[in-house]
């Protein structure tokens, strides 16, 4: 199903406030860890070798997608990974998307056999022909990664209304072209967003207005919706579009690299 989503840059220093004037109306989501606030969230990007993707967002092209891998919170032996293509329509967002146990990563990219790594369920309608087409673009334009995004992310619904949801993320930091295995590693990330978080209202496409409370909490902390993307600013930040041609083929040609598991 495709919905909306507004953003708002948020200044951090406004964040504890922020929270206490939204939590009235919200309850937090049930995937947040107990006795946790938050929940982290680890996005690794693909794109072409030009930044294809990168480029159409920066020209405002109307109907444009993404290419991802995300995971959650820390790494274990039963880690699950979503494979997903997040669609941008006009105004619209949706997203596909297929699901696999992140020991098998290395296997679903070399094997000729997708099929045996998707995992039905899991909230992943239709996850076996999300996968196909996650690959067919996987392959069919040469897609490599380019960067991996880790942020704290606060998830809440509003009360007696689950369609409609706020995330708050925060310490975002990135990581330039790291390998597929690299999922949940930190180890040489930056800072992407100094001095912002990210407010994300998302909502069905049928809602026609935002709640008052909504729009009044808005109003009250001079919050006005922009184009926020976390892909573009965080290429931005180590300066990957204006690198030489030399440095940036090299390093997407070894894009795929493994790592041994110890």
């Amino acid at each position: 199903m495709s919905r909306l989503e507004y953003k708002y840059l948020v200044p951090v220093e406004q964040l504890s406030q922020l929270r206490d004037a939204l939590s009235p109306f919200v309850e937090t989501d049930a995937y947040t860890p107990e006795m946790a606030k938050e929940y982290t969230v680890h996005s690794l990007y693909f794109d072409t070798l030009s930044l294809d993707y990168y480029y159409q967002k920066l020209a405002g092209i109307q109907h444009r997608l993404k290419i991802r891998a995300r995971g959650y919170n820390t790494e274990t032996k039963d880690s699950i990974v979503f494979l997903e293509i997040k669609r941008k329509d006009d105004i619209y967002v949706s997203k596909n998307r297929a699901c696999i146990f992140y020991k098998h990563i290395r296997d679903i990219f070399v094997s000729s056999d997708k099929k045996q790594y998707v995992r039905n369920g899991d909230g992943t309608p239709h996850a076996i022909d999300n996968a196909r087409k996650f690959f067919y673009h996987m392959y069919r334009y040469s897609l490599r990664p380019t960067i991996l995004i880790h942020y704290g992310r606060e998830a809440f619904f509003q009360k007696f209304n689950k369609s409609f949801r706020i995330t708050l993320d925060k310490n975002i930091r990135s990581t330039p072209f790291p390998g597929l295995e690299d999922l949940y590693s930190e180890g040489r990330t930056e800072p992407s967003l100094l001095g912002f978080f990210v407010l994300e209202v998302k909502f069905n496409r049928d809602v026609e207005f935002l709640p008052k409370w909504l729009t009044s909490i808005l109003d009250n902390f001079n919050l006005k919706k922009t184009s926020v993307s976390k892909y573009t600013i965080s290429l931005d930040t180590h300066g990957i579009p204006i690198q030489s041609d030399k440095h940036s083929i090299l390093a997407f040609s070894h894009g795929y690299h493994f790592k041994s598991r110890n």
